[in-house]
């Protein structure tokens, strides 16, 4: 049965204030300080996938949160190009001691530049010494042979990627502020290389060393604004490399799982798809089907020919 007495008491309280009484024995009871409520800890880990496609003259770099499986492209205000941010400049300039970025993409060719480093390293590979595109390395370095060469392409080479994607850390930890709080977080990073490269074990072998390198190196830069040779060269002798982080996978792939992952794809076993890809060194072209319901990729055919856009500047 309901207390009568407190229930008109509370009513006359209502109606009239409260008595003098009530507010001292009021004041008198002890303040209970409200407890907060525990900060919830994240129950997923993110799992972050770097897709980082190293192109002749412009490189360019999608991350997805595969859990959540949201995409982002990454853009930088750095280089100079309000128009298309997302583009990454792939060359770099030495000045006879240190490396440093090239960030105007405005200008194609600096004074100093080291370009069309991708082609460089697969020279490298092959052992290819006379290939017009490392010219320009020689040019640089004065007296050269073989080993001195085939260093001097690796540092630059690890030097582009490593501060590419040092950059693109900063921008992922800034999406995600408490990435790393959860023990199990997660950045990987693949990537997109020649489908001819990929058939040819050293250079798939140099591509990948060069990879691992510079994701070993890139949290070491500290944002410098550029690198002397040999402090680089003292970092990639004593990096230690992971490969469980570093993937690298043809282009032609790379563009096909976009496709595939989009609308205009159609689910038919029987539509056949022929995929052209124009970079500024090659032309990537590849024929295939692709079944939906069981996500299966048929290729038929796949070849790189070096006709691309930029492909007849080769030698400086």
């Amino acid at each position: 049965m309901a207390d009568h007495s407190s229930f008109f008491g509370s009513l006359k309280d209502k109606l009239f204030g409260k008595s003098n009484e009530k507010k001292e024995a009021e004041k008198q009871k002890p303040k209970v300080e409200a407890t907060p409520k525990p900060r919830q800890e994240r129950k997923a880990p993110y799992l972050v996938q770097i897709g980082f496609d190293f192109g002749t003259s412009f490189s360019k770099c999608i991350y997805r949160e595969a859990i959540q499986n949201q995409a982002w492209v990454y853009t930088s205000n750095r280089y100079h190009s309000p128009e298309q941010p997302f583009l990454i400049p792939s060359t770099i300039v030495y000045d006879g001691e240190k490396f440093k970025r090239h960030e105007d993409s405005r200008y194609q060719y600096p004074t100093g530049g080291l370009y069309h480093l991708k082609f460089a390293l697969e020279k490298v590979a092959l052992e290819d010494w006379n290939a017009s595109v490392l010219n320009g390395y020689k040019k640089s370095l004065g007296d050269w042979n073989k080993d001195s060469l085939t260093n001097f392409v690796k540092n630059s080479a690890v030097f582009f990627l490593a501060s590419s994607i040092e950059e693109i850390l900063d921008d992922i930890k800034a999406r995600f502020a408490d990435i790393g709080a959860h023990p199990s977080d997660l950045i990987r990073i693949n990537m997109a290389i020649p489908v001819a490269d990929i058939e040819r074990p050293n250079v798939k072998k140099l591509y990948t060393e060069i990879l691992e390198e510079a994701w070993a190196i890139a949290p070491k830069l500290q944002h410098a604004p550029s690198i002397r040779q040999a402090d680089l060269e003292n970092l990639r002798h004593t990096c230690k490399r992971d490969s469980n982080y570093c993937f690298v996978y043809p282009e032609v792939s790379a563009n096909v799982q976009a496709f595939i992952n989009s609308p205009a794809a159609n689910p038919h076993v029987t539509t056949i798809y022929l995929f052209s890809d124009t970079g500024a060194g090659t032309v990537d072209q590849s024929v295939f089907t692709y079944t939906r319901h069981n996500s299966t990729l048929n290729y038929f055919s796949a070849n790189v020919w070096p006709i691309g856009s930029r492909a007849c500047r080769q030698s400086f």
